[in-house]
């Protein structure tokens, strides 16, 4: 292909060429690094070969003080194709960044996100081994830029002192960012008052996360292991809800590596603070036998099969409307619209808003299955729970396939509770 000044038809000496494939309808990846992934070209020229085939392969051309532009897509049988690309004038997306304290955050790491991109945040840093988007660092002021961007975007920083995500468009101007200080989570890892060293725990959060077609993937983890006296802490956390549990780690060819079960602690990290998060402190063992159903090879593997109990919280129940939503939805969201708006619309939102965030903060748990169909789930508090099971074969063919939904309730007791034989739909 050739690139050119949109108003003066002369070839661009330098711009940068990003191929972008379509596996599928709904996504799409721009690819950043590797052997086929974007590279300088020169001369308002370019020229790739692609040997494998897609849904639809892309181009998009980015050049310093042009806008991007993007090609049509193209079929995998095309054969040779020629682009034209005419680039327009535009501003770079450059700033500068700040620490917390307002001082310039050299090197920190900046990746700009588009959709059909792929951000990974590992342990408070852009994870690049996963990250599939542009890339850049602050140099020692703190200054960045990126070409100009004809659309919405995203930028995600991160820095020893902080972390920003920034949603943005074309006519955005950031001259400077500041960033949020990282918060901390720490405490003890138990089972059933024990405390328990070398288990591996992760935690996942809302905060800096993005999903779907039109927009880029972001998200972020972290790991770490207790150590001695089950003390474990993850640093540089962003601010805002997630959740901490322990692995359980499940692998195609062989299913769960260990018998064990995983509280899902709620928590809630804010900037600058240290969260505190203690497992196995109270509760009782939940024990059980899962029974396959009828026709279920006798040698079936239970080690693809993870059951979970979750806190039964009362429903609000739902709204007040006089016949079948399903007959007619569109007259039921006009109804709906309207009643909202009323005293019992607006108390009936409150009720649903409290239902959900009590449904956040209750209780949770997963736990792998022993090769009898035995299981255990520790420090399990006093409450109404339901156990649910869904087996769907994994792609190991003697894996159990079935379901179960069981409702029962724990009491305030140091016995186990055994929940007997279960048998599966």
């Amino acid at each position: 292909g050739t690139v050119v000044d949109a108003e003066t038809q002369q070839p661009i000496e330098s711009f940068r060429v990003v191929p972008g494939i379509r596996s599928s309808p709904s996504h799409m990846n721009w690819v950043q690094d590797g052997r086929d992934g974007a590279f300088q070209a020169s001369g308002g020229k370019f020229e790739f070969t692609r040997n494998y085939g897609y849904l639809a392969h892309l181009a998009r051309i980015e050049a310093p003080g042009y806008l991007p532009s993007v090609s049509r897509e193209i079929a995998s049988d095309e054969g040779a194709v020629s682009l034209k690309f005419e680039l327009r004038r535009g501003r770079d997306v450059s700033a500068t960044v700040l620490t917390p304290r307002g001082r310039p955050a050299g090197g920190a790491k900046i990746a700009l996100g588009l959709p059909g991109s792929q951000i990974s945040i590992q342990d408070g840093s852009i994870n690049d081994s996963s990250t599939y988007a542009a890339r850049t660092d602050t140099d020692d002021q703190g200054k960045f830029s990126f070409p100009p961007q004809g659309g919405n975007y995203q930028l995600v920083i991160t820095h020893s002192s902080g972390y920003a995500h920034i949603k943005a468009d074309a006519e955005d101007r950031q001259q400077e960012i500041r960033l949020t200080a990282w918060g901390s989570v720490e405490g003890t890892f138990r089972v059933a008052g024990k405390p328990l060293a070398g288990i591996t725990l992760t935690l996942s959060t809302d905060a800096m996360h993005s999903y779907g077609r039109d927009v880029p993937n972001i998200f972020a983890h972290y790991d770490t292991s207790s150590g001695r006296e089950g003390r474990f802490v993850f640093d540089k956390v962003c601010a805002g809800k997630g959740w901490i549990n322990r692995e359980i780690l499940m692998m195609v060819s062989d299913g769960a590596q260990e018998v064990t079960s995983a509280a899902i602690k709620p928590i809630e990290v804010n900037e600058a603070e240290t969260t505190h998060v203690e497992f196995g402190r109270r509760g009782r063992a939940v024990v059980g036998t899962l029974v396959p159903p009828n026709g279920t090879p006798l040698d079936a593997l239970w080690s693809f099969s993870l059951i979970n109990l979750e806190t039964v919280v009362p429903a609000p129940g739902a709204p007040p409307y006089v016949g079948d939503p399903n007959a007619d939805p569109q007259a039921y969201q006009l109804w709906l619209q309207q009643w909202t708006q009323t005293d019992a619309g607006k108390h009936y939102g409150k009720l649903v808003a409290e239902y959900e965030a009590a449904r956040r903060m209750a209780p949770r748990f997963r736990a792998s299955v022993d090769v009898d169909g035995s299981f255990r789930v520790d420090d399990v508090p006093a409450g109404s729970y339901t156990l649910s099971f869904s087996g769907r074969g994994g792609r190991h063919p003697k894996a159990v396939v079935g379901s179960l939904r069981h409702e029962f309730e724990v009491t305030e007791a140091s016995d186990d509770l055994d929940l007997g034989p279960l048998l599966l739909r």
